[in-house]
């Protein structure tokens, strides 16, 4: 979904798109038996966890900021996908 200048992307569509996106290939991995198979899916797994954090951090939660009275679960959030996104 591409963003225009009058609109930004839906934050929520692109994480659960994300989310059945990184479900799909955990499946294939699950199922997969060759070694080189697995192993392109777990680069593919990764970058798509990349992708997902990078869309909670420049999209997500700075959409989210003041407009939910739980600051204390968002800004724990924010410090678990950091953290996720640093070991990665």
């Amino acid at each position: 979904m591409p963003a225009t200048l009058d609109k930004a992307p839906d934050a929520i569509a692109l994480l659960k798109a994300d989310h059945r996106t990184v479900e799909d290939l955990f499946e294939k991995y699950k199922k997969a038996s060759a070694q080189r198979e697995k192993a392109e899916l777990a680069k593919s797994i990764c970058s798509e966890l990349i992708i997902h954090t990078k869309i909670e951090e420049e999209i997500f939660y700075p959409a989210c900021r003041g407009k939910l009275k739980e600051r204390d679960l968002l800004d724990e959030a924010q410090v678990e996908s950091r953290t996720a996104h640093k070991d990665v």
